[in-house]
């Protein structure tokens, strides 16, 4: 796999894909009002989530995959419980571990995790 750099909300770092899993195996699930931060199109439901990172700061994202969409949009503040509605596949990156993210390819493949670069 090809590098991949992305520039997440409220954040000057830039992450550095390290194959790897970086969660463990666990069935937990968001609290239905845990806010999360999400691009314009996954809020207008216009595509799905397809890239999740949790930040430094202990901060969740879920986003659209979109470099471009990223580096040039607001993001939106939601419930997690919003989110789960139309992809209930988001509660398998509750465990996530603060500097990580997870990727996929397709709303239906499996999420791929690495860790952010410092």
């Amino acid at each position: 796999m090809g590098s991949r750099h992305f520039v997440p909300y409220f954040s000057p770092r830039i992450i550095a894909p390290s194959w790897g899993v970086m969660c463990k195996e666990v069935n937990l699930k968001f609290k239905d009002d845990y806010g999360v931060f999400v691009c314009p199109h996954v809020f207008s439901k216009s595509a799905p989530i397809l890239f999740s990172v949790r930040d430094f700061d202990g901060s969740s994202q879920f986003l659209c995959g979109n470099d471009d969409c990223v580096e040039s949009s607001n993001p939106r503040l939601v419930h997690v419980a919003e989110l789960a509605k139309l992809d209930p596949t988001i509660h398998q990156l509750t465990s996530m571990s603060i500097g990580t993210y997870a990727e996929r390819f397709s709303s239906i493949a499996d999420w791929t995790f690495g860790k952010l670069e410092d």
